[in-house]
């Protein structure tokens, strides 16, 4: 899909998913309009630079529409979608949302609100897949706030200052007492022992690392775990990676998560998301 601002060859177009029965039924002004009334509304709106209209294409249709209205008095700007008729269904909405949200936010860090009809299930579905949360239901309508949703990063050689600063901050260690010194982390980094290791980042900030092993054993790294951050990475381990074949005895055939014993809230968040404890590792060391 390709994605870009409106212009004048839109027009007609804008005018005729607007007048779309079926679109009309999810708007909170429901008449249909005439052509004049909306010339009169896409000239205006063209060139308020407040307005900020997305059109996503593929093989030259046009999918639908994406649209940011900044209100000043209110300091956030609304955004909503209008999918082409004829293109519905087809899983497209939630492509252009997501290209659109990139670009705007990409350019302008604002609060984003959606306000959708309680019976609207497909667009609020949509938006509660690309980081909007309920905030509130008014009069039959569902207002939503947008979060900001992580970042994945394959780790390479060049991240190597990244993960020292993490690990330097890091509250809980299972693997090491002593923080290496640079050089020795460094090189840690080269051979990566892991066979995934991901540095996550939320608006632009680094906030932690995972790593997956051969044994299918997954560690998270976080000083700041929320439910939230934890859903979304085991979310994004699951829908991007396959266990490894279990051997009996040797690994399972499952994921399983590595916690340090000390870190208490991590162990509540991994739990009240609903995953279930296997078994207690114990250090032995010979007194």
């Amino acid at each position: 899909m390709e994605i870009r601002n409106i212009n004048q060859n839109d027009l007609e177009d804008l005018f005729e998913w607007r007048n779309n029965y079926e679109s009309r039924k999810q708007f909170f002004k429901k008449n249909k309009i005439t052509l004049k009334e909306h010339q009169k509304w896409f000239e205006e709106s063209i060139k308020n630079p407040n307005k900020e209209f997305f059109i996503g294409e593929l093989s030259g249709i046009k999918l639908g529409v994406c649209r940011f209205d900044f209100l000043e008095k209110e300091n956030y700007s609304e955004v909503s979608i209008n999918i082409n008729p004829t293109e519905r269904g087809k899983g497209y909405g939630k492509q252009l949302l997501n290209y659109a949200l990139n670009i705007y936010l990409s350019k302008k860090k604002r609060i984003l609100i959606a306000k959708i009809k309680e019976d609207n299930i497909p667009s609020i579905k949509i938006f509660t897949s690309l980081g909007f949360l309920l905030t509130r239901k008014v009069e039959g309508v569902i207002h939503m706030e947008f979060t900001e949703k992580l970042i994945f990063k394959k780790v390479e050689i060049e991240d190597s200052l990244t993960l020292y600063d993490l690990l330097k901050k890091r509250n809980y260690n299972i693997s090491h007492e002593v923080l290496p010194d640079f050089k020795s982390h460094k090189q840690f980094v080269e051979n990566n022992p892991y066979l995934y290791w991901y540095i996550f980042s939320l608006n632009e900030k680094a906030m932690g690392t995972f790593y997956i092993k051969n044994d299918n054993s997954i560690g998270i790294n976080t000083n700041e775990p929320t439910k939230e951050i934890i859903n979304e990475i085991l979310d994004f381990i699951l829908d991007n990676f396959t266990p490894r074949k279990g051997i009996p005895s040797e690994i399972p055939n499952y994921f399983f998560i590595n916690v340090s014993q000390n870190n208490n809230l991590l162990k509540d968040i991994v739990s009240s998301i609903g995953y279930m404890p296997i078994q207690v590792s114990y250090k032995l060391i010979r007194s």
